[in-house]
């Protein structure tokens, strides 16, 4: 356990959290410090995760993963101050090999694509959640890049946002995939282990293009990210509400 007497307000193995603050959006920006996007928050320290989530004003964390992740890797309960949801986007976990990294970005394009087209009504709950939330919002799975990505995508698209602006924030999670994977390696004892794989993940676990096809593809399908929303089940009061706890002009 860490010493939280001496905390300088990061959360150890959290490697890919940030907030969605300062994102352009038509009519504003998304105001600094109301939503967060993450990964694990808890996987080395609960006690600085909930602490982190005090100190920030976070009263909603909103859980993306599968059951059995939640079981093998645990989770933060509900508390007083804390309503802990649990949102799976997927029913399972899909698995991502580096060999499916190393081709293109297609392979991530289309698995993020599904999520949208398989489960718009969960991407939908997640929204509303966010837009109900009394206070601030966190949001997050295992490395915070996929599930976590199309939620994030979802909330700037309905809100306005560029597809470049949309496919910028994907990417970011890049800089944090050295962390996770790090820290996957750590665990794996006297597994031998391939760093041009493990560099291959990193390199092209979260690109500009991927989110890029994904949004053109939407587009195409649905004639605007407006669109999709609309047949998602996303009305104008549910993007009304989000634009009033979360867009600053």
């Amino acid at each position: 356990m860490s010493n939280v007497d001496e905390w300088d307000g990061k959360v150890p193995g959290a490697f890919n959290l940030r907030d969605l603050g300062g994102n352009p959006v038509a009519g504003g920006t998304i105001a600094p410090g109301r939503v967060f996007r993450c990964d694990l928050l808890h996987r080395v320290d609960a006690e600085l995760g909930a602490r982190w989530l005090h100190q920030n004003d976070v009263r909603t964390l909103i859980d993306l993963r599968t059951l059995g992740e939640r079981e093998g890797d645990g989770f933060m309960a509900a508390s007083e101050h804390l309503d802990s949801l649990h949102r799976g986007l997927l029913d399972e976990v899909w698995s991502w090999e580096a060999e499916n990294a190393a081709e293109d970005d297609w392979f991530l394009r289309d698995r993020t694509l599904e999520m949208y087209e398989r489960f718009p009504d969960r991407i939908a709950q997640v929204l509303g959640d966010i837009a109900a939330a009394p206070a601030n919002v966190l949001f997050h799975c295992t490395a915070g890049k996929d599930r976590t990505g199309v939620i994030a995508s979802a909330l700037l698209g309905v809100l306005g946002a560029t597809p470049e602006v949309i496919a910028a924030d994907y990417a970011l999670s890049t800089q944090a995939m050295a962390g996770i994977v790090g820290w996957y390696r750590s665990l794996a004892g006297d597994i031998p282990h391939d760093p041009e794989r493990e560099q291959q993940i990193v390199d092209r676990a979260a690109t500009v293009a991927t989110m890029a096809g994904v949004v053109e593809e939407i587009e195409r399908r649905h004639g605007s990210f407006a669109g999709w929303a609309r047949d998602a089940g996303i009305g104008d009061d549910l993007i009304g509400a989000l634009r009033a706890k979360l867009v600053v002009s």
